[in-house]
């Protein structure tokens, strides 16, 4: 084993699967040994491996009990619930309260940690997303039907595709240092499968605009349920041209045609 442990992307399991709103987080546990500064960190996610994996990297009994220990310890104390998959076909159920449900269909889930983003796709959803004017409660409103008698308004804005502050600088675990340019981050066009729209607060990468999961609004696809979710959302009353390019987003006259006005995210 080298100094910083075993390569986060080769390790699929264990891995722990948080539950949110809209979306599953998916966050790898860690082995490494005494050297490491990731053990510096007081990351709950990574643990000592001397004594909990065995010579091939695996997960032994007592690095089992380990890792279900400190997660069950974190749910009674109010951290929320969460799934550790140990393999595809093994996983434990953790309440909010502690209790273990042992399974054998582990969630799938969006990776959560900057280290291993590069080499996984960011997982988005298809809406249509509209920008709004100065002053809105939201940058963006995302708006999409379900079904013929659904339909889904959320504010929205653009997705975190990767968040590098306070990593460290060099070596086998800064993701970020092939992006750096003359003390500045940098990245491609693309970036987990999507596109680059801005960089904000000097190391978080921006993506294409996501809704939120705060603000959902469901309503019945009519014109006028429609137009007032849309102001609610906003928090303001949106001007007739803009109600009518949400609209026809909906309702399209014809389905391959894009409106102006109404971008389709990724």
């Amino acid at each position: 084993m080298s100094g910083n442990g075993h390569d986060a992307r080769q390790r699929d399991y264990p891995h722990v699967i948080e539950r949110g709103g809209r979306r599953n987080l998916r966050r790898a546990v860690e082995f490494v040994d005494a050297t490491s500064t990731l053990l510096g960190l007081h990351d709950p996610y990574v643990f000592l491996a001397e004594g909990l994996v065995d010579d091939e990297g695996d997960l032994t009994v007592a690095g089992r009990t380990t890792v279900l220990e400190r997660f069950a310890g974190r749910s009674r104390r109010g951290t929320g619930g969460v799934c550790i998959a140990w393999s595809e076909d093994d996983c434990t159920w953790l309440d909010a309260g502690g209790r273990q449900t042992p399974g054998n269909r582990p969630p799938t889930g969006e990776i959560d940690q900057p280290h291993m983003m590069a080499t996984r796709d960011a997982l988005l959803e298809d809406v249509w997303t509209v920008k709004l004017p100065a002053g809105s409660i939201a940058s963006h409103l995302c708006v999409r039907r379900f079904d013929a008698s659904l339909v889904e308004v959320t504010p929205g804005g653009p997705v975190v595709l990767g968040r590098f502050h306070d990593l460290p600088r060099g070596g086998r675990h800064d993701p970020a240092a092939a992006m750096m340019s003359r003390g500045r981050l940098k990245p491609p066009a693309r970036f987990r499968g999507q596109p680059v729209t801005e960089v904000r607060d000097r190391f978080t990468i921006m993506g294409p605009v996501q809704p939120s999961d705060n603000g959902v609004i469901l309503r019945n696809p009519w014109p006028a349920d429609v137009r007032r979710a849309c102001d609610a959302v906003a928090g303001r009353p949106l001007a007739g041209p803009l109600h009518q390019a949400i609209w026809r987003a909906l309702n399209p006259a014809c389905p391959n045609m894009n409106h102006v006005g109404v971008l389709k995210a990724a």
